[in-house]
């Protein structure tokens, strides 16, 4: 039997077939533009593994006793920003932190990030540009909303010289839109 050809079919026929033809790809366009988009790195987490893309509130804590809050945003694609209200007002002009991470296993992340400090202070050591660089592992809790970390801070003189490092150690929330 020869496939039946619009010609050959009875009007209705043809036009309900052609009306079927042309609902089904706008059916699809439908459902794609319901599917969900892209979320925000706080709302990944049900089976997913805890993401670090976001912006956290951080509690640094030093062996001499010596504590501070900071805020650090991390970035997809690994770049990172940092404030370090700590140096204030010892240096007269400070830059945020800058620096890199990435994952290391399933919920543990690493980072690397620099400042820099100019000081012309009276205090006994020489006017000029210092450096602080930062190198962190954080581990984030199960719950994707914390973190702690571990690390040390190296501070190098306008020379270039490593001067002292010293551990640190952290605690984070995330910061959520409300």
């Amino acid at each position: 039997m020869k496939n039946p050809t619009p010609k050959s079919l009875p009007q209705f026929e043809w036009k309900t077939n052609a009306a079927y033809l042309t609902a089904i790809p706008a059916l699809i366009i439908l459902c794609l533009a319901a599917a969900p988009g892209p979320q925000s790195s706080s709302e990944h987490l049900g089976n997913k593994a805890p993401q670090l893309e976001g912006a956290w509130l951080v509690s640094v804590d030093f062996p001499d006793g010596s504590t501070f809050e900071s805020t650090v945003s991390y970035a997809a694609g690994g770049a990172m920003i940092g404030s370090d209200p700590s140096v204030f007002p010892l240096y007269p002009m400070t830059t945020p932190f800058h620096g890199t991470w990435a994952k290391k296993g399933h919920r543990q992340f690493v980072f690397t990030a620099v400042s820099f400090q100019y000081d012309n202070v009276e205090d006994g050591y020489p006017d000029g540009l210092y450096k602080s660089v930062i190198k962190e592992t954080v581990t984030i809790g199960p719950s994707g909303n914390d973190y702690n970390g571990e690390g040390t801070v190296e501070c190098y003189d306008p020379s270039g010289n490593l001067v002292a490092t010293f551990p640190d150690n952290t605690h984070a929330v995330r910061i959520l839109a409300e």
